[in-house]
């Protein structure tokens, strides 16, 4: 992916992104070590979901989108959701999870195996406490928390369950 990304790769696979300005091209960029986009090789549409119709569509492109919209699409009863497969990327050598491919999943995010992770930083600016950090406090809390894990992403802190079961003979 980063030989796409360098327009050295010389095979017939192609990237393709939700847009130009996404957060998503941002980090790729910045993991290839690039300014600019290649002019071969590399695409961007809309959004999220003109890069499952598209990728749908076209077997020699990779789509580059964020779990949770591609878990939103399969919600959602999108047509084009069932012909997009995930695939799994193995981290450089050295790097957690250069052992074997890995997808995307809760618990490949959660563990830090999966090697495109990005982690959400909330920086509290305010002089005193305020709306900032409620919302910082009740983002860290276990229904905030619940909240993350249900949109498909990796919450910071998993919370336990804990179940009393009494024996009623």
């Amino acid at each position: 992916m980063l030989a796409i990304l360098k327009g050295s790769y010389t095979g017939n696979k192609k990237l393709v992104f939700d847009n130009p300005y996404s957060s998503t091209v941002k980090y790729f960029k910045d993991l290839a070590k690039i300014n600019t986009l290649p002019s071969k090789g590399v695409y961007t549409l809309n959004s999220n979901a003109d890069v499952i119709k598209y990728v749908a569509e076209h077997k020699d492109y990779i789509g580059v989108i964020g779990l949770n919209w591609y878990l939103q699409a399969g919600k959602k009863g999108d047509s084009d959701y069932p012909k997009v497969k995930l695939i799994g990327v193995k981290n450089v050598k050295g790097g957690k999870g250069d052992d074997a491919f890995y997808k995307p999943t809760q618990d490949n995010l959660i563990s830090g195996i999966y090697p495109f992770l990005r982690n959400v930083y909330i920086i509290n600016c305010e002089g005193k406490d305020g709306v900032g950090t409620g919302f910082a406090n009740w983002l860290a809390s276990p229904r905030g928390q619940l909240i993350i894990l249900k949109s498909g992403l990796g919450p910071h802190k998993l919370i336990s369950r804990d179940f009393n079961l009494k024996n009623s003979n």
